[in-house]
């Protein structure tokens, strides 16, 4: 009978054991899938509807999350009919805008010029500003959302 019950008693110190090292597994991996941004981001577009020739102004906001100085490059990924200008003058070379952000500037704003045209005998068409942000040479996983331009006919 006492090896019954010491055998028993092994078997429930053993799924304890296991549980809690589950659990422990658990915990220390969900902090690898849950990595917080370096950089938070936030897109606004004003207007978002204008007319053929006319430009929209967006900003983004940069905020720096953990205060160390970063490089921020951005790539826009649109279509052939929008236009994307660094502030309201130059247009983007291959789509693309760095800047170093400081350690000692907890935010940045930056603004861009965005135009488009419209294909022939269409009146009106939207189109989503989508764009990526590398943080140090490392893709910022997606925690912002992407404006959409709508341009109408003159």
């Amino acid at each position: 009978m006492k090896n019954a019950k010491s055998g028993l008693a092994s078997v429930v110190v053993a799924i304890i054991l296991l549980a809690v090292l589950a659990g422990i597994l658990a915990y220390v991996f969900s902090q690898f899938g849950e990595q917080k941004p370096l950089v938070e981001v936030v897109s606004s577009l004003e207007p978002s509807t204008v007319k053929e020739g006319e430009r929209a102004m967006l900003v983004l906001n940069f905020k720096n999350v953990d205060l160390k100085t970063h490089e921020i490059t951005v790539t826009f990924s649109v279509g052939p009919h929008i236009s994307i200008y660094e502030g309201n003058e130059l247009p983007l070379q291959q789509n693309r805008y760095s800047f170093v952000l400081e350690a000692s500037n907890p935010s940045e704003q930056r603004a861009f010029g965005v135009s488009g045209t419209l294909e022939t005998g269409t009146l009106s068409a939207e189109y989503l500003i989508a764009f990526n942000v590398s943080v140090d040479g490392q893709d910022e996983q997606k925690h912002w959302s992407e404006p959409i331009l709508t341009i109408q006919k003159n």
